[in-house]
């Protein structure tokens, strides 16, 4: 027995390596030889028995030798890899490294510390100090534990996130040590589970009370540590702060759900001032056309009165019109934006079209000239906004033209290495813009007008801004250039495509409504909601005059009871009633597999951005206010047409 103890004494000494027991009241049981040299004893019997506190005041080694023993006692958890520093001289140092174990009895039961450290001077010290450098000086919070949910290191962001003062401070403590907030202990505990388990959590966000009381946002993940045989030894958290970022983002919600907020209180204020102010110019300009029509050719005062009537119908619509680019004008920025769009015309007989209505309808016999380039091929895909903008610098030529004046129209290509623009220039010999109000010209409310005589410019540079704006959002350029007295030039460009040859000849309402064939009168039984009932008795007395059967509903109700009753061909259908909107009574009076009732939407919003969502909604067609007799007759005639086609498939 006592062979085998010199034995078991001469294995232990011959280890390279400082080793130590002691008991759970952590008294020393014994140490190798290597351990006594290090403390300055002579003897293991010095140690035995005693404490690290009863060592002598002298030795300065002690402290070393006791971390983490309750902890060890206490979790009945080893902890590895503690980290030491030894003064040995003035000039000589020991770096060591310990691990400490829990020793059991055969019952399972702590009965003692096992300490082993070895000298950690040479390659693998210096190999765990650039180590720890590397994980210091990483802008995460960073931590391992082992298998039990032990921690056994961290860097010194994560010592301090649970309010320690190092690192060494966190080894061999759980999370129930730590002074996490209310639950978060068994959350942590069972997540570090669930991910040694094979289930590794990556970039979750995770709410964490700090011991101050306050709370930060974590991106936190989670990987199992494997050894070499692949069996999980622990867990490795990485983790870092994005409260800022997280109330950057909420701050960037709210703002954006304001901004929303302010778009749709903008769009449903420039909504609502369309209807209440061109509802009632619509309908002044529709009792004027009837009053002309009414008493043309019946005396010679009575032409009188038509003509003023004429005038002013006129002046309406001018204004009208101006009201239409204003609110368009102001509504370019509202999302999402939607365009007109591109089809494929002949260029040259296109702008001859636009133009005609303008040479024929001048009181002032201006003489209209128009050039292209040869380079101009004869057919051109673009977007059919830009008719739009040609109408306005036509109208405005027009408009501040002399007597016996010019306009000249000019089409050329400009090539460029991405994209072929078409240049259209309109310029007019007329009386020319004041430089100062040029200056400001494309400021839709002229805000430095001086004088009365610049107000004279305020309906053409609110037309001419919508003009310049709409066509950038096209990818071109508006340029204006002025000379008082003199003329006026502007020029806009846009990108356009040469389209493919295409055989297809469309089907829509439109389609069928130009068809240049017979009508083949039927009576119709047509029914009107609108809650105007100025604009309804209008138009019922336009269509009773055509011949047709004609009901009026003022509202949503009216019209469902109306429309249960009898079978229509026809529904005039406002869009801005109250209650039930126009766009849903359409959905509930439409019928599955049926071309009847054609139903046509009655708006004063007439934007592109407004077509579209009523052509999207299943409206066959727009009926805009103010309209006239023509309108009416137009209208009708087209259904006309359209039933006849779909009767003949």
């Amino acid at each position: 027995m006592k062979a085998k103890k010199n034995i078991m004494w001469e294995l232990i000494n011959s280890i390279p390596r400082i080793i130590f027991w002691k008991t759970v009241d952590f008294k020393y049981l014994g140490a190798n030889e290597k351990f006594i040299e290090i403390i300055g004893l002579k003897s293991v019997d010095q140690l035995i028995g005693k404490k690290d506190d009863d060592l002598s005041c002298s030795n300065k080694y002690k402290k070393y030798f006791n971390q983490y023993d309750r902890e060890i006692v206490l979790h009945g958890k080893p902890i590895l890899a503690i980290q030491s520093t030894l003064s040995i001289s003035d000039n000589e140092s020991l770096k060591i490294s310990i691990n400490k174990y829990p020793i059991y009895d055969d019952n399972h039961k702590i009965i003692g510390i096992l300490g082993i450290s070895s000298d950690a001077s040479g390659e693998n010290y210096n190999n765990q100090v650039y180590l720890e450098n590397i994980i210091e000086r990483i802008p995460y919070f960073i931590f391992w534990k082992n298998i039990d949910s032990v921690y056994l290191g961290c860097n010194q962001k994560f010592a301090e996130l649970v309010g320690r003062k190092s690192p060494q401070e966190i080894l061999g403590k759980t999370d129930f040590d730590l002074r996490w907030g209310r639950g978060e202990s068994e959350l942590y505990t069972s997540g570090d589970k669930k991910v040694m388990h094979g289930n590794p959590l990556i970039n979750v966000e995770e709410i964490i009370a700090r011991p101050d009381g306050s709370h930060i946002v974590m991106l936190v993940s989670k990987v199992p540590l494997l050894d070499k045989s692949g069996s999980c030894v622990g867990i490795l958290g990485i983790s870092t702060d994005i409260t800022e970022r997280k109330k950057m983002e909420e701050d960037l919600r709210i703002a954006k759900e304001k901004a929303e907020e302010a778009t749709h209180a903008k769009s449903v204020f420039l909504s609502i001032a369309s209807h209440e102010i061109k509802g009632p110019l619509a309908n002044t300009i529709s009792i004027l056309d009837l009053m002309k029509r009414s008493i043309e050719g019946q005396t010679f005062v009575l032409n009188d009165w038509a003509e003023l009537i004429d005038a002013e119908i006129k002046d309406a619509m001018r204004g009208i019109e101006t009201i239409n680019y204003l609110l368009e004008f102001l509504t370019l920025d509202l999302p999402p934006i939607q365009l007109g769009i591109e089809s494929k015309v002949n260029i040259r007989q296109h702008l001859i079209g636009m133009i005609d209505p303008f040479e024929k309808n001048n009181s002032k016999n201006i003489a209209f000239h128009l050039a292209a380039d040869v380079k101009v091929p004869a057919s051109l895909k673009f977007n059919r906004s830009v008719d739009k903008v040609f109408n306005i610098l036509l109208s405005n030529a027009v408009k501040y033209s002399k007597s016996e004046g010019e306009i000249t129209v000019e089409v050329s290509i400009n090539e460029t290495d991405t994209k072929n623009y078409l240049l259209i220039t309109v310029k007019d010999n007329g009386c020319g813009i004041n430089k100062d109000v040029l200056s400001s010209f494309f400021s839709p409310l002229l805000a430095d007008i001086k004088n009365n005589a610049h107000k004279l410019y305020v309906a053409p540079a609110i037309k001419l801004s919508y003009a310049k704006k709409l066509i950038e959002l096209l990818g071109g350029n508006l340029e204006i250039n002025s000379q008082e007295n003199e003329g006026t030039t502007v020029s806009f460009s846009f990108p356009f495509d040469e389209p493919e040859f295409d055989t297809k000849i469309p089907t829509d309402f439109q389609q069928h409504a130009k068809k240049k064939k017979p009508v083949f009168y039927r009576k119709l039984k047509i029914l009107i909601v609108e809650d105007n009932p100025v604009t309804a008795r209008l138009l019922e007395s336009e269509i009773h005059r055509l011949g047709h059967d004609v009901d009026v509903a003022f509202n949503a109700v009216d019209a469902e009871i109306l429309a249960k009753k009898k079978e229509y061909d026809l529904i005039f259908m406002d869009i801005s009633l109250p209650g039930i909107d126009g766009v849903e009574l359409k959905k509930r009076l439409s019928k599955p597999h049926s071309d009847r009732p054609i139903i046509i939407a009655v708006t004063s919003h007439d934007n592109e951005k407004d077509k579209a969502y009523l052509l999207q909604q299943g409206f066959v067609t727009l009926f805009g206010k103010p309209f006239t007799r023509e309108d009416v007759e137009s209208c009708i005639e087209a259904v006309q047409r359209v039933l006849f086609d779909l009767e003949q498939e």
